[in-house]
């Protein structure tokens, strides 16, 4: 719940910092929210270590596939960035390169699972066997 309100504060602060900024001409209220999406950003991936830890036991406990855990992991982080990405082109008017980078990412997200897709079907095909 913290971090959800200091997300909002940081928030707030940058849109009411952007609109004084811009209302003054200057070029630097593109900056102040670019920076507080880091800040942001920031604050998302350091709150999400119980979820790391509860998937490092999970995978430990031999309840999942260990080799999977790094694939489960970089498969979000490149939907996390990619979308990030995204936003920052579309922001700025980069309609183009938004479908490029969206693209990107899910061709690499696709490839990227291809093992665990071959490990579900190894496991469903050795339960339909048995």
């Amino acid at each position: 719940m913290s971090d959800i309100l200091k997300i909002c504060g940081i928030a707030v602060i940058a849109v009411v910092l952007g609109v004084i900024l811009r209302s003054q001409g200057s070029v630097l209220s593109r900056y102040s929210s670019e920076s507080a999406a880091v800040i942001i950003l920031s604050i998302v991936v350091l709150s999400l270590e119980p979820l790391i830890n509860l998937l490092k036991k999970a995978f430990d406990g031999n309840i999942l596939n260990v080799d999977l855990l790094p694939i489960v992991l970089k498969t979000a982080a490149i939907a996390i960035i990619c979308q990030i990405t995204s936003d920052i082109c579309k922001d700025h008017g980069e309609n183009t390169l938004v479908n490029a980078v969206e693209f990107a990412g899910n061709a690499s997200i696709i490839i990227m699972s291809l093992p665990v897709l071959k490990a579900l079907l190894s496991d469903v095909f050795s339960l339909l066997k048995t």
